[in-house]
């Protein structure tokens, strides 16, 4: 039996070293809708490795609405770092490999419909080229969430400056989620329509102090919005202009010395220097975190005094405190009345007491 079989095995052999594909690979033999679900399992690495070179692969499409360009999905490299250097490469070695390895995937994809386009890099303006025609094939796509994280962008290079002209006269209606993080946003008067579709915005480390109004202006169907370490106007104001927003955060956001919200949100989350920040017409807020760096004696009274005037029907509260000073309470303050959650953490450098 062994010799039969160890015969049968050398014939094999024989078979694919000449050539012979329909003993040799069985698996190209299969129908293209079963290669093209083979794919879908494959890592995005394997997927383009695999396409490339198979000639039978070459046209099989893996059906994925979800894109995502990072180390790991292209590299294998797991890490926290937004730049890729391995061995004697340099920076501009590694976006080289990056910038052609998204090339080449898209070169073969063929998805007809997206939804999320998201791509993870330290790449800036001298990239523009390139990420214009990803953004393209997004719009082609007609993606619904589209992610550009460039964070990690030397010191002294130029952000990329997202256009909004691809967005615009209605090519990507269906964007509803938008996140940039260390990007250029400046859309002109006239084309702040390409946002009208946004559910939320998500920017980090995008400077806003000139283009923020003009931003918001256009978005308004939107509901969910956070900034990141951006640069805000001297004065910001949330106003009932924005009809359907319920989330506002503000996290380590500078610039803005006066925050005025008077729309009723239903979560508001703000970290950051205390900061003349006011609740008009907006009493119905049930959900408020506040980080409050610096706060000294401001802080404090504006916690147990003006808050809870302004809010009376808040019924979460999650303040933190990193202060010199924190003041007794004092009689003839508001209270929260309808009040569920409250958490109050006080950093201090000197005993006090409530």
């Amino acid at each position: 039996m062994e010799r039969g079989m160890k015969t049968l095995n050398e014939e094999h052999d024989s078979r694919v070293q000449a050539g012979d594909t329909k003993t040799g690979d069985r698996v190209s033999e299969l129908p293209e809708d079963i290669l093209s679900f083979i794919l879908s399992l494959m890592s995005m690495r394997d997927a383009v490795q695999t396409r490339v070179l198979s000639r039978r692969w070459k046209n099989v499409s893996a059906p994925t609405s979800n894109l995502q360009f990072d180390l790991f999905t292209l590299f294998g490299i797991n890490c926290d770092r937004n730049s890729l250097s391995i061995g004697s490469d340099n920076q501009s070695d590694g976006k080289c490999r990056f910038i052609k390895a998204v090339d080449q995937f898209l070169h073969l994809c063929r998805s007809p419909k997206l939804y999320s386009f998201k791509v993870c890099y330290s790449l800036g303006n001298d990239s523009e080229c390139h990420i214009d025609r990803w953004i393209s094939f997004a719009v082609r796509g007609h993606t619904e969430k589209l992610v550009l994280d460039f964070s990690g962008l030397p010191k002294g290079c130029e952000l990329y400056n997202f256009p909004c002209n691809l967005l615009s006269h209605g090519k990507l209606p269906q964007l509803k989620h938008l996140c940039l993080q260390s990007c250029a946003l400046r859309p002109s008067p006239d084309s702040t329509n390409i946002f009208n579709s946004l559910k939320t915005l998500d920017l980090n480390m995008v400077p806003l102090e000139e283009d923020l109004n003009c931003i918001l202006s256009g978005c308004v169907t939107l509901e969910w919005l956070r900034l990141t370490n951006c640069k805000l106007p001297v004065s910001f104001f949330i106003c009932e202009q924005y009809l359907c927003l319920k989330s506002l955060i503000l996290d380590q956001c500078h610039g803005a010395k006066k925050i005025e919200i008077s729309r009723p949100l239903t979560v508001f989350e703000y970290i950051g220097g205390m900061t003349n920040l006011s609740f008009v017409g907006a009493p119905l807020i049930e959900k408020v975190k506040l980080m409050l760096m610096r706060a000294y004696a401001r802080g404090t009274d504006y916690m147990f005094h003006g808050l809870a005037k302004e809010l009376p029907s808040l019924q979460r509260l999650s303040l933190s405190l990193f202060t010199r000073d924190v003041r007794r309470k004092r009689k003839g303050v508001f209270s929260f009345h309808f009040i569920k959650y409250w958490f109050l953490s006080c950093n201090c450098l000197f005993s006090f007491c409530l």
